[in-house]
């Protein structure tokens, strides 16, 4: 028993080094169900997928509106250049630069977690590579994403922001962030399988987790409240550091801090390969649960 459970384990690591050479594989299928999901989505409707940068358009014109022109609301992060800090569309900036790669990733765990049940039909079909499901659901989310940020480099300089070469930092980070990402969505796809209530969890869990991101605030404001053990906290969430270096590069006018980087590096790393892990050892038992 005990050389049988080893057994198992060891094939699951070796098939957590092989995922890129699985990733080529299956790229068709995975390729096919993002084409899939994209036309299904904007079916019958009259700009088809001109919504795919309608919505994120609009919601930067309702930050920049709301927050630069009716609130004024001001943010002043250490290490912004002063002709930023000047700016009155800084805050609808900081927002917009954070908010981005966060609904991505609440869009990926939210179809994420009942990706595996919805497909059942493929599920038990012997040939179907089940661990394809996950890499869609973020390959799709990750489409959104880069829209949104397209349009975020596009509406720098008409901000007043200029455009910089730490910009060509963002193919690093959008990694770690899918990585991260990818191994989340394994756990909760996983997990939800067995025990469904996860499925109905994860609305409440994401938007709690959006508002113990500095996302809305600056984690200097904290210094300055009665929640200063939020802190030490904030340095435990992930999102900390994906959301200061995405502002680092496209706010800043800096590369990632090199402790950030790595650490949100060993997270993501971490992350992925046990929920790839999880994935992996579960799938022969997802056919007689669904």
């Amino acid at each position: 028993m005990q050389t049988t459970t080893y057994e198992a384990n060891r094939f699951t690591f070796l098939k957590v080094l092989t995922f890129p050479a699985d990733l080529v594989r299956n790229w068709f299928v995975i390729s096919s169900l993002i084409k899939r999901e994209l036309k299904g989505r904007y079916l019958n409707s009259a700009l088809g997928a001109v919504w795919t940068v309608l919505n994120p358009l609009f919601m930067l014109a309702v930050y920049t509106l709301v927050f630069a022109k009716i609130l004024q609301a001001k943010w002043a992060p250490v290490g912004l250049p002063q002709h930023l800090v000047d700016s009155p569309f800084l805050f609808a900036m900081m927002l917009y630069t954070a908010m981005t790669p966060f609904l991505a990733f609440q869009e990926s765990l939210t179809r994420g977690s009942g990706i595996v049940l919805e497909n059942s039909n493929l599920i038990k079909k012997v040939a179907f590579p089940s661990e394809a499901l996950p890499v869609f659901v973020v390959g799709y989310t990750l489409v959104n994403e880069l829209i949104g940020i397209f349009l975020l480099v596009c509406a720098l300089p008409l901000l007043g922001m200029p455009i910089t070469v730490y910009f060509l930092w963002y193919p690093v980070l959008v990694f770690l962030r899918l990585l991260f990402t990818l191994g989340m969505v394994f756990i909760v796809s996983t997990v939800n399988v067995f025990i469904r209530d996860v499925g109905q969890m994860i609305g409440l869990v994401t938007m709690l987790w959006m508002f113990l991101t500095p996302i809305f605030y600056a984690e200097e404001m904290l210094e300055q409240s009665e929640i200063t053990w939020l802190i030490p906290a904030m340095h435990l969430n992930p999102w900390y550091y994906i959301v200061n270096m995405y502002r680092d590069i496209f706010l800043r006018g800096a590369s990632p801090d090199p402790v950030l980087l790595a650490t949100m590096f060993g997270i993501a790393l971490v992350t992925f390969v046990v929920g790839y892990a999880m994935f992996m050892t579960a799938k022969m038992k997802f056919s007689d649960e669904i």
